[in-house]
């Protein structure tokens, strides 16, 4: 009896073995690099983990892990990096430091057994260090710390198999191409060769998309992470049941030409007067705005608190505003407007207002505290919009305040300081200077989208400051002043950091991660909390941001 061997079988298992080996970034991946160290201090902070894929001081190409830290006597602390097959340098990133105390820091392993106890080959920022007792000691002077190990890394991520998605992937790639298979084979019966050959051409171009898998971790044309991927199994965790929706947009974020379809999308988008991207709308005469979901809300107004909101936020606010009343402290709570309602007239005409202004969170977030509460609020927009005469306040093709219209938010808030201390200092500055805009937005945007001239603004020349400010300018100090004030707040206080330190002797800011607490205030005699307006209540608690 002489064997049949059916061709559409052979055909079909040579595309699935094809296909399978093509697919081999999905079931045969490097293990994440785990990094271990020993550390003692007092406080809390946030540790970032970096292994830089280039042999440079740039740490441009990196994988990371980050963790917030509690100290707790000595502990071991394990970080696990994924993605990153064979780094070449590394570092540790503190930040969030409370309070400046000392950290000692020990045993620093890399996958398991690669030691690299050589203190003498580190270098340091933000902190004062010694090696003592096989151990780096390090006297903070800043709330972010670099600790940056000099040498080049010789150490490769050990090796994950997946078979149980190897076997899904081999099932399922032999059904698809055997029926496939099995139907031209039918229609080369039964149609003409062109048919057969648009057909084949056609199932082609469903396989380009797999045809190469974009590794990168960080797109920097859309200033964005990319989705990462899990595995379908671990023996830590189980069976992932989120992978399906976790691949999508793993796959979503990676498959071959998709900066391609972007490009075509966005020369679209530009031939449109009136575009918006994910992250960036296009307003009038050069104007960019943040199309978020909660800035375009914020705009329209469409969505008032609550009141559970309502409720909600003010038990919040008060707990704070109750703490420093006994501790002797002056807590304020400062808002500040969005771009777009200081300048609704350069607003795409794409987005419609819901309701006028006066309905906006802000203002009926700042009238039910008023009624409701004994906490001190400020909602800036009068101020600020009383001052648009003086030039521009905020940048163009930025979502922030300029120089200039911090300084005006920056009185409206010691106006309200000075009703209770009324022999602060309040800053003025003599002088003007140009602000280079700071693009922020059109940063964002991909190149054929992007604005190629650069703005320039007159704003105060605060070269006269006395305050003497760290780096990052996040701890200043003034001799000539008496109180401290503490700032938590998210990056509209940066500019603020030019003003406040004047009217204070030690100024400390903070970016707001979470629910206050009392940890940290000890030093302060007068405490702010600002909110950006679209934040509200994302940073308060209530619930989150869609991103």
């Amino acid at each position: 009896m002489k064997l049949r061997i059916n061709k559409s079988y052979i055909i079909s298992l040579l595309l699935t073995v094809l296909i399978s080996v093509a697919s081999f970034q999905l079931w045969f991946v490097f293990k994440p690099i785990p990094v271990s160290f020993n550390i003692s201090g007092i406080g809390k902070c946030k540790i970032n983990i970096q292994l830089n894929k280039k042999d440079n001081d740039d740490f441009a190409k990196i994988k990371s892990a980050e963790k917030d830290i509690v100290f707790n006597n000595n502990e071991f602390k394990e970080f696990s990096v994924k993605r990153m097959i064979k780094p070449k340098r590394f570092r540790i990133l503190i930040s969030n430091l409370q309070p400046l105390q000392p950290i000692i820091i020990s045993n620093i392993k890399l996958n398991n057994s690669y030691e690299l106890n050589e203190y003498n080959k580190y270098s340091v920022s933000g902190a004062d260090f010694h090696i003592k007792n096989n151990s780096l000691i390090l006297y903070p002077i800043s709330e972010r710390i670099e600790i940056k190990y000099n040498k080049t890394l010789d150490i490769t991520a050990p090796i994950q198999f997946e078979p149980e998605l190897l076997l899904i992937i081999f099932i399922l790639s032999f059904f698809i191409t055997y029926k496939i298979v099995d139907c031209l084979t039918k229609l080369s019966k039964e149609q003409s060769n062109s048919d057969i050959i648009f057909l084949t051409i056609f199932f082609i171009f469903l396989l380009v998309p797999v045809s190469y898998i974009n590794n990168d971790e960080i797109s920097y044309a859309e200033n964005r992470s990319l989705a990462k991927l899990y595995p379908l199994y671990s023996k830590y965790t189980g069976v992932n049941f989120n992978f399906g929706k976790q691949f999508d947009n793993w796959y979503n974020d990676r498959f071959n030409l998709r900066r391609f379809f972007i490009s075509v999308y966005d020369t679209k988008n530009l031939l449109n007067k009136n575009w918006k991207t994910k992250k960036v709308i296009k307003g009038k005469e050069d104007w960019l705005f943040l199309a978020t979901r909660a800035s375009i809300e914020s705009y329209t107004n469409a969505t008032p608190f609550t009141d559970e909101e309502l409720i909600s936020i003010n038990k919040y606010l008060s707990s704070i505003d109750e703490y420093c009343r006994k501790s002797g402290k002056l807590f304020y709570f400062v808002i500040v407007p969005d771009k777009h309602k200081i300048y609704p007239e350069y607003y795409s005409d794409l987005i419609r207002k819901v309701n006028d202004d006066s309905k906006s969170k802000a203002v009926q977030l700042v009238e039910y505290l008023n009624k409701y509460s004994k906490i001190k609020v400020i909602y800036l927009k009068d101020i600020i919009t009383a001052n648009k005469d003086k030039g521009y306040l905020y940048d163009k093709q930025d979502t922030h305040w300029n120089l200039l219209g911090t300084y005006y938010g920056y009185l409206g808030i010691m106006h309200l300081i000075s009703k209770d201390i009324n022999d602060l200092y309040i800053y003025n500055p003599k002088g003007k200077t140009k602000w280079k805009e700071q693009g922020g937005l059109n940063n964002s945007l991909p190149d054929i989208l992007k604005n190629k001239i650069e703005f320039y603004y007159d704003v105060p020349d605060v070269s006269d400051r006395k305050a003497i400010c760290d780096v990052k300018m996040e701890n200043c100090f003034n001799k000539s002043q008496k109180r401290n004030l503490l700032v938590y707040g998210d990056s509209f206080t940066e500019n603020l950091a030019y003003y406040l330190p004047e009217s204070f002797n030690k100024t400390q800011f903070l970016r707001k991660q979470g629910k206050l607490s009392p940890f940290g205030m000890n030093e302060a005699d007068v405490v702010i909390l600002e909110i950006v307006e679209r934040f509200l209540p994302a940073e308060l608690g209530v619930y989150k941001e869609e991103e």
